[in-house]
């Protein structure tokens, strides 16, 4: 890695903190301040797609997370 690419990724990570401090970024699931996704959320948005319990006349359909109101991240 030459020297003008080391300074542009230095300045980079500085700006990224700075902008950091005075825009900080929540987390897109849950809103802390741990963004853009906290490890929790990170935990259920990593979790395998499955199949969603059928509705009678709708199509068969797939999920990535469970999202249920009041249970924490998402």
């Amino acid at each position: 890695m030459n020297h003008s690419a080391r300074l542009v990724g230095a300045l980079r990570d500085a700006f990224a903190a700075l902008l950091d401090l005075v825009l900080p970024q929540l987390c897109a699931g849950c809103g802390d301040p741990f963004g853009p996704l906290c490890a929790d959320c990170l935990t259920v948005w990593g979790r395998r797609p499955h199949r969603c319990a059928p509705r009678p006349g709708c199509p068969p359909s797939w999920g990535c997370c469970w999202l249920i109101p009041g249970s924490g991240p998402m």
